[in-house]
């Protein structure tokens, strides 16, 4: 059911080929999680993020890992540069355990990332002692989220509450920052699996004449020359994801909050171990002695349709998130009459047409993604 990007390309005659977890797929997921929250959810994000939207942010979390960031005007001061926050973005299940998709918590629990306290700069900031695996700082994000401003004191100085009110807005604009982007990488295989080769980043191919790691393969969903404007990448998914049955759809939102972010996990460590890393043990295989492990053209048609499958379930999960977050903090509460009908509307009439914003004639933009030198 999920188009290939040679069939994506036929749809808008340009050459094929997307850039998923990288920037464009980080807002591609933006714009299709936008779409999907309740009424209730969006007034929130407004609230919080003013005329940014979540699309402009999904890429922040990447970016102060190398340099200070203002997140697309919301931070002044800007978040200071902290490559501590390197191992919020993934979690190192090894690739010999056994992980049953639900639940996964406890085969999660073993590993080292996640039996450490986040430590660094940004983690003091966010008052954060919770895990050092993207696990975690998921669930982190949206405590902060689904948490009321604290009380003032009764007769509490004008000057307070306003030092409140931009305290707790920082805070909720940080959580957001990192919602956005790590409930994505979570679904990326290779952020949640490891083989004694850093997530795949060890293993070098080479596919469509182009050498670079699998990690790096899969980052750009098997991509390799040009890459796809967000916006018409979220339409192809959009498209794809309107074709699924809605229990499908509503399948993967099942359980708590925890359930959902652990399945995301769960699923992706068991297409590494039963999809990716046998077939790229294979074309090893078949190649002995090689630096760089050639690749078929054919991986991109096998391997594609998964990718973007993973990038859709994080949009569908990220609305989740931030329905069960921001659409039950008591702060941005809806008028009575209106809750029960913005209760998961989204879920019951698959809000997948993208209104906001129009994606219609939505176009390739001929960025390249980045590519390590050979």
């Amino acid at each position: 059911m999920l188009f290939s990007c040679v069939a994506s390309a036929l749809i808008l005659l340009q050459p094929a080929s997307a850039f998923c977890w990288g920037p464009v797929g980080h807002e591609a997921v933006g714009f299709l999680a936008e779409d999907m929250v309740s009424p209730q959810t969006q007034t929130a994000l407004s609230q919080i993020l003013g005329n940014v939207t979540l699309d402009q942010i999904a890429n922040c979390a990447d970016a102060l890992r190398d340099a200070s960031t203002d997140c697309a005007g919301l931070f002044d001061p800007p978040l200071q540069q902290d490559d501590l926050t390197a191992p919020w973005h993934f979690v190192n299940i090894p690739l010999s355990a056994e992980v049953s998709q639900t639940p996964v918590t406890a085969a999660i629990d073993q590993y080292k990332d996640c039996d450490e306290a986040a430590t660094g700069p940004t983690a003091t900031a966010m008052q954060d002692s919770v895990e050092d695996c993207v696990r975690g700082q998921v669930q982190f994000a949206v405590g902060v989220l689904r948490a009321p401003a604290p009380e003032l004191p009764a007769g509490a100085a004008p000057q307070q509450a306003q030092a409140q009110a931009a305290s707790v807005l920082r805070r909720r604009r940080m959580a957001l920052m990192y919602l956005v982007h790590l409930e994505a990488d979570a679904h990326q295989p290779l952020h949640v699996t490891n083989d004694n080769d850093e997530g795949g980043n060890k293993e070098q191919v080479i596919f469509q004449g182009r050498r670079q790691s699998l990690h790096h393969l899969w980052d750009g969903a098997i991509g390799a020359q040009n890459a796809m404007n967000a916006k018409a990448l979220a339409e192809l998914l959009k498209k794809d994801l309107s074709r699924l049955p809605q229990s499908e759809i509503d399948g993967w939102t099942q359980g708590g909050l925890d359930a959902v972010i652990n399945a995301g996990i769960g699923e992706g460590f068991n297409i590494a171990k039963n999809t990716i890393y046998p077939n790229y043990f294979a074309a090893k295989a078949a190649s002995p002695g090689a630096r760089a492990v050639p690749l078929g053209d054919d991986y991109q048609s096998q391997m594609q349709p998964i990718a973007f499958k993973r990038l859709q379930q994080a949009a569908v999960r990220l609305a989740f998130l931030l329905d069960q977050s921001l659409g039950q903090n008591p702060d941005f509460a809806a008028p009575q009459e209106k809750a029960s009908a913005m209760a998961g509307a989204w879920r019951k009439h698959g809000r997948l047409n993208l209104k906001k914003p129009d994606l219609s004639g939505a176009t390739w933009d001929g960025r390249a993604p980045i590519l390590p030198k050979n």
